[in-house]
């Protein structure tokens, strides 16, 4: 899957000659760009956006959306934010500069052109089930595994806080390292260089997952924290997240790479695989199946692509030895056999290198060290 498109500048207006004056710069900049008409359809380009340009007309809906924190935002001017007025609100939503058009034309079509030399910022794969009991934590602990034994450094993030704790699969729970709960209590942002070893961690594997003593409740700013450090100290991030009832959920799905839902081949499944598709398609158009499989499988591949609207990723055939070696802490030996390893090489496929992005955001008191 191609995701170097979305690599793109993100224009965030709705004024019509502000648009034309941005796509002209952007044409001359040898680049093309995305464009937003609100701050809630900017969320789903959001994060991968190598620069945001957000015009005067929706700057006071942009601060007021609480779009999460991310680098290069530039706030333009207007005749409704005049030069002196934009600071604070440039300050208020994370904006890094303030320009003027036309004043400021061929600086910002500098800003606007293809970085090279831009720190790497890693691919994001977000695994859910379109019900509970399918299997999504064992398939993105197997797909990190999998990234891992490929030379990739990869992070493993456990986001479901009423999962069974992915620590408990992979046999980590006295493992060394930070916490959610320990994470939740320092103010981001965070170190990247700092985040990975603070982690438990074993070669190229790290993990991020609750506290088996310690409960915690995530706050959409800690979650956008992490990821970003996690996205600039990582070849790639694998999140096992919650398939409802977290306010940080959507802004999560929009800055996913790629979203892959695990479904039985079965009627009742496919109806809540469709309704979560639903749900999730104001911020991600980048979806997938997995289809977790029984022999003989009661619905077609066909079938079940027609009815989700959905393309198929790839399969995983349900096997009781998986089942035992999670319950015993042994997935990281199963993982690596059968089934599982198969569907996980095959995610990996759906995902691209790291891209350029902006560079690190400065360490902030209180980072982990």
């Amino acid at each position: 899957m191609d995701n170097t498109a979305d690599a793109r500048p993100l224009f965030i207006t709705g004024d019509e000659l502000t648009r034309a004056a941005l796509r002209k710069l952007a044409t001359a900049a040898g680049t093309e760009a995305h464009h937003a008409p609100t701050p809630d359809a900017a969320r789903r380009h959001w994060n991968r956006a190598t620069v945001v340009v957000i015009a005067a007309d929706l700057a006071q809906a942009c601060a007021d959306a609480r779009l999460p924190h991310r680098g290069e935002i530039i706030l333009l001017t207007g005749p409704e934010l005049p030069y002196d007025q934009a600071w604070p609100l440039a300050l208020a939503m994370g904006a890094t500069q303030v320009a003027s058009l036309p004043e400021a034309g061929a600086w910002l079509a500098r800003q606007l052109a293809p970085a090279t030399t831009r720190p790497h910022r890693a691919p994001v794969a977000t695994i859910t089930g379109a019900r509970g009991g399918v299997g999504a934590s064992t398939l993105a602990a197997g797909l990190a595994i999998a990234a891992a034994d490929s030379g990739r450094t990869t992070l493993l993030i456990d986001a479901d806080p009423r999962g069974g704790g992915l620590d408990v699969l992979l046999g980590w729970e006295n493992r060394d390292g930070l916490r959610w709960p320990d994470l939740t209590g320092m103010p981001g942002p965070y170190d990247p260089d700092r985040l990975r070893p603070s982690l438990p961690h074993d070669s190229h594997l790290g993990l991020l997952s609750f506290s088996r003593n310690r409960s915690v409740h995530l706050d959409p700013a800690t979650v956008t924290a992490v990821l970003d450090a996690a996205t600039r100290s990582h070849d790639l991030v694998v999140i096992d997240a919650p398939r409802y009832g977290e306010p940080w959920l959507p802004d999560l799905i929009s800055g996913s790479t790629l979203l892959g839902l695990v479904v039985p081949a079965e009627v009742r499944a496919i109806a809540a695989a469709r309704q979560a598709i639903a749900v999730h398609a104001p911020q991600t158009d980048r979806a997938r199946l997995i289809l977790a499989t029984t022999t003989p499988a009661r619905l077609s591949t066909t079938d079940i692509v027609n009815a989700v609207g959905v393309p198929v990723a790839t399969e995983i055939r349900r096997d009781p030895r998986l089942a035992a070696a999670a319950e015993t802490g042994a997935l990281p030996t199963r993982a690596r056999h059968g089934t599982l390893v198969t569907a996980a090489k095959a995610l990996l496929t759906e995902l691209p290198d790291p891209q350029p992005d902006e560079p690190a955001t400065p360490q902030l008191a209180g980072a982990p060290s």
